[in-house]
C-alpha cells in the first residue's frame, strides 16, 4: 500500500501559518522549525526577509495576520529561490496589495516627507501638482 507523498517544508509552513492564524496562536522562531523541519536559522532568516508582511513579533513570540487568503502556490513560488541568467524572474516576495497595507509607521512619514518635497519643488517651480485641480 502507497503511502502519500510527504509535504515539502515550505506546504507544513504554509499550514503551519494558516493554523496560527486561525487559531490565533503564538509561536517561537524553535516551534516553527519544530513543525516544518526548517533550521532554526533559516526560520529567523524567512521570518524576517520573506514572511515580514503577515508575521508580526511581539514580545519574543510572533503570531500571523493577513495571511490567510493567501494562495498555496504563490506562498511556494515565493519560497523558490532564485535564478540568474538571462530570461530568468524571481517571483515578487509578498503580494503588493498585502505590502502596502502593512507599511511600517517609518516607511509612511518618508513617503509622506517625499511627497511633500516634491509638493514643495513643483511650487517653487510655479507648477501645480496634478492632484491640485483648477477652478
Amino acid at each position: 500500500m502507497e503511502q502519500p507523498p510527504q509535504k515539502s517544508q515550505a506546504e507544513r509552513a504554509y499550514a503551519f501559518f494558516l493554523e496560527a492564524e486561525h487559531h490565533q496562536r503564538r509561536f517561537t522562531s524553535e516551534e516553527l522549525a519544530e513543525e516544518t523541519g526548517y533550521t532554526v536559522g533559516t526560520t529567523k532568516n524567512y521570518l524576517t526577509k520573506k514572511w515580514w508582511w503577515f508575521v508580526k513579533k511581539e514580545h519574543g513570540t510572533y503570531r500571523v495576520e493577513g495571511f490567510h487568503d493567501y494562495p498555496l502556490q504563490e506562498f511556494l513560488v515565493s519560497l523558490q529561490q532564485k535564478t540568474s541568467g538571462p530570461g530568468s524572474v524571481s517571483a515578487p516576495k509578498e503580494p503588493l496589495t498585502r505590502s502596502l497595507g502593512h507599511m511600517t509607521p517609518s516607511v509612511t512619514i518618508i513617503c509622506a516627507f517625499v511627497l511633500c518635497a516634491w509638493s514643495i519643488l513643483l511650487l517653487l517651480l510655479r507648477k501645480q501638482p496634478w492632484w491640485i485641480v483648477p477652478l
